[in-house]
């Protein structure tokens, strides 16, 4: 990370997961900081997740089809509230490499995986959101 960035601070990409495939959407801004404790961790956890709901659902309500590039399938469906889940694609260079390894984050890894990516330059965090869950929302490009 540039040093212009806390170390708490890192990208996420946000994934829409569409007719068997991931769309890409955004990269976010996210403070991963978290309590020591299994309650604080689990907050900080959760905050991730509301900011990447609340982010995904403003960029989906004002972009259009040029904000997005198909991508190859392969992310796992982990969750069903709508975030698929977070993980971190280490060794990823650039937004068409396709990282040798995927660490799902949780609760439990959240502060090994803030002390991996304080160290690691190349780690983007992945989110898969699924547009099902998302009501109310003009996709963009529209379902057909």
């Amino acid at each position: 990370m540039s040093n212009d960035i806390p170390n708490d601070w890192f990208l996420v990409k946000l994934t829409r997961w569409e007719n068997g495939h991931e769309t890409s959407s955004a990269l976010l801004p996210v403070n991963i900081s978290a309590g020591d404790t299994s309650s604080g961790l689990r907050n900080g956890l959760e905050a991730i997740y509301k900011r990447i709901w609340d982010y995904f659902t403003v960029i989906e309500k004002d972009g259009n089809s040029s904000d997005r590039t198909n991508l190859p399938s392969g992310a796992a469906l982990r969750q069903s509230d709508g975030i698929e889940g977070l993980s971190v694609d280490w060794q990823g260079l650039s937004a068409g490499d396709w990282p040798s390894q995927r660490t799902l984050v949780t609760e439990f890894n959240l502060p090994g995986i803030r002390g991996r990516l304080s160290m690691n330059n190349n780690a983007v965090i992945h989110c898969i959101v699924k547009d099902s869950k998302l009501d109310g929302i003009a996709w963009c490009p529209p379902k057909n």
